[in-house]
């Protein structure tokens, strides 16, 4: 390679990775229960969606959910006696700014002794705004439900 094929590549190296970030985060999240519709089956179980909103706080300022408010759909299995058995969903996140974000999450483990309550999984499908091309994902365990809601923690890797 010529100097001027090498000082090039050297350049286009060094700019994709000025606008490429990745990173790791912890933090915590909030929902506020929305509107919900339940279906009985036909074996007593119930299927309830639920719209609800989140807020997120993490400990890295460049966490794509960091600060974003999320608009969610649900899907929730329930046993006979209300027991949640599964769940998934997604979430749209933006903020002020036009940044945001879609992404999916789904119950992994539900009352077990490493999971009391409910914990999970997320992953992105999708950014727009400075979150475009976002990748990653990781996991959540709530830690509290509330009479309008839930509280939990987070965990997630990410890339732009």
């Amino acid at each position: 390679m010529n100097k001027s094929g090498l000082w090039f590549a050297t350049a286009a190296l060094l700019a994709l990775s000025a606008t490429a970030s990745a990173g790791e985060s912890t933090g915590y999240y909030t929902t506020h229960s929305g509107k919900s519709t339940e279906a009985a089956l036909p074996d007593g179980r119930k299927v309830v969606i639920s719209h609800y909103y989140q807020l997120a706080k993490s400990d890295q300022a460049d966490d794509p959910i960091n600060g974003m408010e999320s608009d969610c759909v649900g899907r929730f299995l329930l046993d006979p006696d209300g027991k949640m058995l599964s769940g998934s969903g997604s979430c749209f996140s933006h903020n002020t700014s036009g940044d945001g974000s879609f992404w999916w999450w789904k119950v992994d483990e539900i009352g077990t002794a490493k999971c009391p309550d409910a914990c999970g999984s997320f992953g992105y499908v999708d950014g727009f705004g400075k979150l475009k091309g976002v990748t990653g994902g990781g996991t959540w365990v709530r830690t509290n439900v509330t009479a309008n809601g839930s509280i939990g923690t987070y965990k997630s890797k990410y890339a732009r």
